[in-house]
């Protein structure tokens, strides 16, 4: 504990679950958000999402963070399971309470993913974003987003954010699976990036754009959009998209005011999954 004191320059106690918990304060190289900054680390939990969701009706502050060494059912969209071996990423859930209306709550995960580009930018790796939830490298997965959201009329009342970024794989240990369709931030540069730092420069940039997100005017899309479809995968490529309607195709064109995926000729696609990218016709 006084390790952990002395690299964060916060209290810290130990909760009765096993926690470390940190309280408010600036962090050793003087990362500081505008968030109210607890944080929750634990060696090994079942998901980071559902214990924040458990702190969060505790009325716990908007910017609690829950941190994992290690997800024992960490999940994507869908209920899917995600990959989280200890020490190997960043495993975090993130409580936001945003003065934003339901219009714009297609637009939480687009902009942390943003957050994360920009993060990784930083360490010289150029990553792009997926529609609607995953960061990719050459187009494998590196991190997968998932926001879990309670409305209140017409308003975002609370988000609880999760988010899973593979950091530094040893792939002789990754399931074959697995190496297919992802990759970690260690496969993608130089010199494997810093898991504190990381996580705090995220945390920096995606309140950063919260805040942006939160001071708009709300009709149109935010300020972001232009700098989001820079960085958007398979832009004027054609896709094929599944959804719980069925499947649906055509040119990747961008994103709509919402935040959501837009086909040639106007076609909107609110939610699903896109899960191959096809020759034109």
């Amino acid at each position: 504990m006084d390790e952990i004191e002395e690299a964060t320059g916060t209290p810290v106690t130990i909760e009765d679950d096993g926690a470390v918990h940190c309280v408010p304060g600036s962090t050793g190289w003087g990362r500081v958000t505008g968030l109210a900054g607890h944080v929750y680390f634990y060696r090994s939990i079942s998901s980071t999402n559902d214990r924040l969701r458990e702190l969060a009706a505790r009325g716990v502050p908007q910017g609690t963070i829950v941190v994992t060494e290690e997800q024992t059912a960490g999940r994507g969209r869908h209920g899917r399971g995600w990959y989280s071996p200890p020490g190997a990423g960043l495993y975090s859930s993130l409580l936001l309470r945003p003065t934003i209306g339901v219009d714009r709550v297609g637009w939480i995960t687009l902009v942390a993913a943003l957050a994360l580009v920009r993060v990784a930018k930083e360490e010289g790796i150029s990553l792009r974003i997926k529609w609607p939830n995953d960061v990719e490298y050459d187009g494998k997965k590196v991190a997968g987003i998932l926001a879990e959201t309670v409305l209140e009329g017409d308003r975002v009342e609370e988000v609880v954010l999760g988010t899973g970024i593979n950091v530094s794989w040893e792939v002789e240990k990754v399931p074959e699976e697995i190496r297919m369709r992802g990759t970690a931030l260690s496969l993608c540069a130089p010199v494997t990036p810093d898991r504190d730092r990381f996580l705090a420069s995220y945390l920096w940039e995606l309140w950063g754009i919260v805040g942006e997100l939160e001071s708009e005017k709300e009709d149109g899309a935010p300020a972001v959009a232009s700098e989001m479809m820079a960085h958007l995968a398979y832009l004027g490529e054609h896709v094929r998209i599944e959804t719980s309607e069925g499947e649906q195709s055509g040119i990747c064109t961008g994103l709509t005011e919402e935040g959501y995926l837009q086909l040639d000729g106007g076609l909107r696609v609110v939610s699903g999954e896109l899960i191959i990218n096809v020759e034109n016709d």
